[in-house]
């Protein structure tokens, strides 16, 4: 399993409602929690000044990582022209015409290459609700964004977003809206060791399940609690999701006219397979019931097969609902 700052990263066996009631033993409690944190974020980021305000050092990690606290909407990437003309593509499963409380998987990490600073690669998990300029999602991977984070390792990371990516949302907790509650689990983190081609393979386990309880969205990472959005952030997602989606997106800023050469993924298409080509598995749903199971029938999207694919697998015991993924962007088929 890859590590997050140490933490090594298993598969969910644990109810999550005990957790909660361990963190809260009231709803007053959670609502002063909250706004402590809200208060922490906002003494720490400036929006109007793009320098970090603070290096906020959370923990004493191995790598001695320092994570930068910038405004959403103050990246230095958001200047570039370039952004103006960029394309977003992905290779992405999902599910959909259902309620959805929650979606599940095991994601394969990877350090792809990304061509410049102002591109990124990620795989990740949406959750979302609505449609149109109403789209809200909650969003949880892992990415190699140099923009944001500084490098190109593969980072964990959150978003979310109430209007499609327009004036609301943030990554992880550069502006108010997710809490962290985890003290071993940083958003940001680099997660270490990454999977190497026909080599050893490495993978986080990322669960997201809405509580009615406590009105939010819980985020696990392996057997821990990473942290939550409150309901109280959404419109449509504040009752149920209406699509589930697992996968990969690149962006495609077309340097020189040509197609980007970010890889998403491992950088090989899907039919290389294990070892040679990204993954997921133990694709899982969580009803209205709050059963975990199956996502049943899924479906796929690709912007172009010809610089990232996707390819469904049939269900194993082992694997669960899996498929490959990804792409090394510019080739032959994709000038």
């Amino acid at each position: 399993m890859a590590s997050v700052f140490g933490v090594d990263s298993y598969i969910f066996n644990q109810p999550i409602e005990s957790t909660m009631h361990r963190l809260f033993s009231s709803e007053k409690k959670m609502k002063e929690f909250y706004c402590f944190i809200l208060l922490l974020m906002m003494s720490l980021c400036n929006a109007s000044n793009k320098t970090p305000i603070k290096s906020i050092k959370f923990l004493e990690m191995p790598d001695g990582d320092i994570i930068d606290c910038i405004h959403i909407y103050d990246q230095p990437a958001f200047d570039h022209p370039l952004l103006k003309n960029h394309t977003i593509l992905y290779a992405i499963a999902y599910v959909q015409g259902d309620k959805y409380h929650g979606a599940k998987a095991t994601i394969n990490v990877w350090q792809p290459y990304v061509q410049n600073r102002i591109e990124f690669s990620l795989s990740q998990i949406w959750v979302v609700g609505g449609h149109d300029s109403t789209i809200n999602t909650i969003e949880a991977g892992w990415t190699v964004d140099p923009s944001v984070f500084g490098d190109n390792k593969p980072r964990l990371f959150t978003y979310w977003t109430v209007n499609r990516y327009g004036s609301s949302g943030c990554y992880n907790m550069f502006c108010p809206g997710f809490v962290q509650t985890s003290t071993k689990i940083v958003l940001g983190a680099n997660i270490s060791p990454v999977s190497t081609y026909h080599g050893p393979q490495f993978n986080i386990s990322l669960y997201i399940v809405k509580d009615e309880q406590f009105a939010v969205w819980w985020l696990q990472l392996g057997n821990d609690v990473v942290g939550y959005w409150p309901t109280s952030l959404f419109t449509n997602l504040a009752d149920s999701a209406s699509t589930i989606q697992w996968g990969g997106e690149v962006i495609n800023l077309k340097p020189n006219g040509q197609h980007t050469t970010t890889q998403m993924g491992s950088g090989h298409f899907p039919e290389e397979g294990f070892k040679g080509a990204s993954y997921f598995k133990n694709l899982q749903v969580v009803d209205v019931s709050k059963t975990l199971r199956s996502p049943g029938t899924l479906y796929t999207f690709v912007a172009n097969p010809n610089c990232y694919r996707i390819l469904l697998e049939k269900s194993s015991d082992a694997w669960g609902n899996y498929f490959y993924y990804g792409g090394p962007g510019r080739n032959a088929n994709c000038p």
